[in-house]
């Protein structure tokens, strides 16, 4: 049985072709978990990887969400002081992806398998948006390309 994240691999790649839907290796996955300082990846954020984690077709674009350019998000947090206190202060979190430079998303439980999703805005003290999940977020994501 697919998983929901799999199960949103594959509608993409049916939509934009394989070449646009693909994954990082597990040394590329480790090399995450490694510069954001983490025992372990949550389990779908690691599948997302796995599956999406250098493209994901026309999802995420203008996202610094993707493989290599996640790599030094967690030490780029000086236009979020707010967000840089968390992640240095809440052991367990990472930082998931940078849009555009005005915004961050970040994770606080990576024990968690499927954890909630924050999203601060540069000068925002408190988190503009929210996800339940990882999931979720991929999810809704997802909705906007429809």
């Amino acid at each position: 049985m697919m998983g929901e994240i799999e199960e949103i691999a594959s509608v993409l790649r049916e939509r934009y072709g394989h070449g646009e839907v693909v994954g990082i290796s597990p040394d590329e996955v480790e090399e995450v978990r490694v510069r954001q300082g983490v025992e372990e990846l949550p389990l779908e954020y690691r599948r997302f990887l796995a599956l999406m984690g250098r493209r994901a077709g026309g999802m995420l674009v203008g996202t610094d969400i993707f493989y290599p350019a996640i790599l030094p998000l967690k030490d780029s947090l000086d236009d979020f002081p707010v967000v840089r206190d968390l992640v240095s202060s809440v052991s367990g979190s990472l930082v998931l992806g940078m849009h555009q430079g005005y915004q961050v998303y970040v994770v606080t439980d990576v024990g968690n398998s499927d954890p909630k999703v924050l999203m601060y805005e540069e000068d925002e003290d408190t988190p503009v948006a929210e996800w339940d999940s990882f999931t979720d977020f991929i999810r809704s994501e997802m909705a906007q390309l429809d």
